[in-house]
């Protein structure tokens, strides 16, 4: 009888050992997603915040840009954006090309003025053949 209640108080201990391992995970994996969960509504408040800005990048005439971009036929709204980022006339590409989606612009080939007062939301928009400089070509 003494052999049988030890192998109960171990097996009773090892369930208990067990229950509190698991416990600690549900703990853990609770914490994880809440700062995942507090990080994405982050990244989303910017990236929406970004995606509805109405200023450009410059907000002084001393900070001011304008900048000739050409556009190849068949050439990427990504890579266009990447273009606009690099030369200080956007802030970030995705938001750009996000913008392009949800605002329908298809961005038309030729030469284009684009300055870094203007909104990407707009420069999207001006990316359209209405906009483009005259003698530019595809």
């Amino acid at each position: 009888m003494g052999m049988q209640s030890e192998e109960a108080a171990e097996e009773q201990e090892h369930s208990s050992r067990r229950e509190d391992m698991l416990h600690y995970v549900k703990i853990f994996a609770t914490v994880i997603i809440l700062v995942a969960v507090i990080v994405l509504c982050y990244l989303g408040y910017f990236f929406g915040r970004e995606l509805f800005n109405t200023s450009g990048v410059s907000q002084t005439r001393a900070e001011y840009t304008e900048y000739t971009i050409h556009i190849e036929k068949g050439e990427s709204t990504l890579t266009v954006g990447r273009e606009l980022k690099k030369a200080g006339i956007i802030r970030n590409p995705m938001v750009f090309w996000v913008q392009t989606k949800l605002f329908k612009c298809i961005i038309e080939p030729g030469d284009y003025l684009v300055n870094s007062r203007t909104s990407s939301m707009d420069i999207a928009k001006q990316l359209n053949s209405t906009y483009r400089l005259k003698g530019s070509g595809e």
